[in-house]
Order: structure tokens, then sequence, then C-alpha cells
């Protein structure tokens, strides 16, 4: 009986030790993988200004979609600013598209500008 208890209590340690596996690396750390409709060059500037943790820019549904995440620091006026910029810039290059670019700080919605 002892050993059956041993065993099973082997087999239970072994199999959550493989289940838990290694942890995830954060997702910053993560390769980005781009979705087929995302303009990954307008992506990859939105991502290099300062004050911006994470963004995309895509295309769904005839409109042309820029989304940013800021930093804590990063004040309105600049989130609007940023916001504006790309907005301008999804017009111009999605002419017969509606855009929309929002950005968020702190979980909270700073900046909606939309085109028509």
């Amino acid at each position: 009986m002892k050993k059956l208890l041993i065993l099973t209590f082997t087999l239970l340690a072994s199999l959550l030790v493989a289940c838990s596996g290694g942890e995830d690396e954060p997702a910053s750390e993560q390769e980005r993988q781009p979705n087929e409709n995302e303009n990954t060059e307008l992506t990859g500037q939105v991502l290099e200004e300062d004050g911006v943790i994470n963004g995309s820019v895509y295309t769904e549904e005839g409109k042309a979609i820029g989304t940013m995440i800021l930093e804590a620091s990063v004040n309105n006026e600049r989130a609007e600013e940023l916001a504006n910029k790309y907005a301008d810039q999804l017009k111009e290059e999605y002419p017969d598209s509606s855009v929309n670019v929002q950005a968020v700080k702190d979980g909270e919605n700073v900046a909606n500008v939309t085109r028509e």
C-alpha cells in the first residue's frame, strides 16, 4: 500500500512539473506577429514614437484603424497630437475609408480621432 501511495504521489508530482512547463516570456519580449490586415509600416512608426508602449494600424470592414497604448507619463495633449498625426496619415493612405485612431493611457481612452 505504501508503494502505491509513493508511486501515485510521484506520478502526480511528475505531471505537475511537466504541465507547468517553463514560464512564458512577457508579451513585450515576444516576437510580434502582425495580422493580415495590419499596415506594418505605419504600425512600426507608431511603435517608435516616444511614450508609446504598444499599438497597431490595420484595416477592417472598410475602416482604417489605429490604436496606441501610452505610458502614464504622456500628457493628454501629446496623446491627442499623436492620434491626429496618425489619423491624417491613415486618411492619406486610405482616402476612401473612414479612419479612427484611439490612444489609451492607464486603461482610459484619452484620444479618439475620426476622419470621414
